[in-house]
């Protein structure tokens, strides 16, 4: 990948639908599509938090309506924009499952792959336990673990989630320990 977001710095464009942009991945590459969805669900995750703690400890009900405004604003916007299909694992079905994109526009254009780093679409069942047993989290899981996803790398020794930042032939620890914990 890039050390820079394309189109002289600014990045690719992008359609405003509620997601929170990112020019950068959590390896610290340039995003192909500034919405970033491992980064956006986190994003709900960390704001139903703070929306419990000001709710029940800080008794700020303002401040946590307005979180939970905006984790719902977001959430909204992943599963109108974050969420596609593609043909996967083989299967013979005419219509392949639903699964998590890794990076969307807006527009319409979606990168299905996943970077092994935190936050990921793999880390996301570490992240939220409750969102590992859904039916999405576990197709999108059986896509990061086939051929299908560009950056699974099947070796002589070892197989796991690799990273346009270490190349098509080196796969992350960090990959490994997450697929082991979800």
């Amino acid at each position: 990948m890039t050390d820079a977001p394309v189109f002289g710095g600014t990045g690719r464009p992008i359609k405003p639908v509620g997601l929170i942009a990112s020019a950068f991945r959590p390896s610290d590459d340039a995003t192909m599509y500034p919405y970033l969805i491992p980064s956006n669900i986190f994003a709900v995750l960390s704001l139903r938090q703070l929306e419990k703690i000001y709710r029940n400890v800080l008794m700020d009900v303002a401040f946590a309506n307005e979180c939970g405004d905006f984790a719902n604003e977001v959430q909204d916007a992943i599963n109108s924009y974050g969420v596609g299909r593609v043909q996967t694992h083989g299967r013979a079905s005419l219509e392949p499952p639903n699964i998590y994109a890794y990076e969307v526009d807006g527009f319409g254009n979606k990168v299905f792959m996943d970077d092994a780093n935190v936050p990921s679409l793999m880390s996301l069942g570490y992240l939220d336990p409750k969102l590992a047993k859904t039916e999405l989290y576990q197709n999108t899981r059986e896509f990061l673990l086939s051929d299908n996803n560009p950056w699974f790398i099947r070796g002589k020794a070892a197989e796991g989630q690799g990273s346009p930042h270490t190349g098509k032939e080196n796969i992350w620890p960090m990959g490994i320990i997450l697929r082991a914990m979800t």
